[in-house]
């Protein structure tokens, strides 16, 4: 996973990438607490953390700007999802907020990221139109 602190980038390559990393997270966070996670909890867990990845790789594949704003919003609201999930974790006793902590950076760094190039290709998209 991305160091927390390290620069922001929101190159789309390096975004698939850190999101690609977060997924596999999210699949051995679930594994390290299987016995004590509900099968709805970790699989919703793994569902939306594998899946912020899995629109960004569509979004980058898009055959139009359209569809890559689409995607990459979709992939935005995962990771809103994710950090949803991430915080019942912490409710429900399952794990502690200083192990879901990086988990949680990483999420909201990725929310950030795709927030700026969901705005860059609003923009391009609105610039096209006129």
């Amino acid at each position: 996973m991305r160091t927390p602190g390290r620069d922001k980038h929101t190159d789309t390559d390096d975004i698939e990438d850190r999101a690609f990393e977060f997924a596999a997270a999210m699949v051995r966070l679930v594994r390290e607490h299987e016995a004590e996670m509900p099968r709805l909890l970790a699989d919703n867990l793994v569902r939306s953390g594998a899946t912020i990845g899995s629109h960004i790789v569509q979004a980058n594949n898009g055959q139009s700007r359209r569809n890559f704003l689409s995607q990459m919003s979709s992939a935005r609201k995962l990771s809103l999802e994710v950090s949803y999930w991430l915080k019942l974790l912490f409710v429900c006793q399952i794990a502690t907020k200083t192990d879901l902590r990086p988990f949680l950076e990483v999420a909201h760094d990725l929310r950030v990221d795709l927030t700026t190039i969901c705005a860059k290709a609003k923009t391009q998209l609105d610039l096209e139109k006129s």
